[in-house]
């Protein structure tokens, strides 16, 4: 029976202190980096996705020089200005790229509403794709892809009919 006290007087169950203050740093830098993580997602403004999407176009001269394909815009991101966005195709009559800046008359470029594009765009909107007479237009079952320029994610896709 004695020998059983002395064992049980002369045990240390703690921890020493220079690993029990290891721990608590440890611990605290964990919660610390934790809640900066948790917090820092409140305040971040992330980009949002862009929305676009437009009806089947009517077409004009597919496929043939200085024709053009309207489009009516059917819902959109807020804010979505004519810059933000280009249009490509590698169909038959591409490839080729355009954005609102395009100004030639041999050049892929369009219109909103029947004027230059410029400034935001929005549902209701008749977004007018051209080319003159210098340039192959698309052909029917051509895709026009519209990128967000921004993020290069393609925001609508159409197939073009005649």
């Amino acid at each position: 029976m004695k020998s059983n006290r002395r064992f049980r007087l002369n045990r240390d169950d703690a921890v020493s202190p220079v690993i029990a203050v290891i721990l608590m740093v440890a611990i605290t830098v964990v919660l610390a980096a934790t809640v900066y993580v948790w917090v820092s997602g409140f305040g971040a403004s992330g980009s949002q996705a862009k929305n676009l999407s437009l009806s089947q176009g009517t077409a004009s001269n597919l496929g043939a020089a200085s024709g053009s394909v309207a489009y009516t815009i059917v819902s959109v991101s807020p804010n979505f200005a004519c810059s933000a966005f280009k249009a490509t195709s590698t169909g038959t009559g591409g490839p080729w790229t355009t954005s609102a800046s395009a100004a030639g008359a041999s050049e892929f470029r369009w219109s909103v509403n029947g004027a230059a594009c410029s400034g935001n765009i929005a549902a209701g909107d008749t977004l007018r794709l051209l080319w003159g007479s210098g340039t192959t237009g698309p052909a029917a079952g051509d895709t026009i892809n519209f990128i967000d320029t921004a993020s290069g994610n393609v925001v609508a896709s159409l197939v073009l009919h005649s």
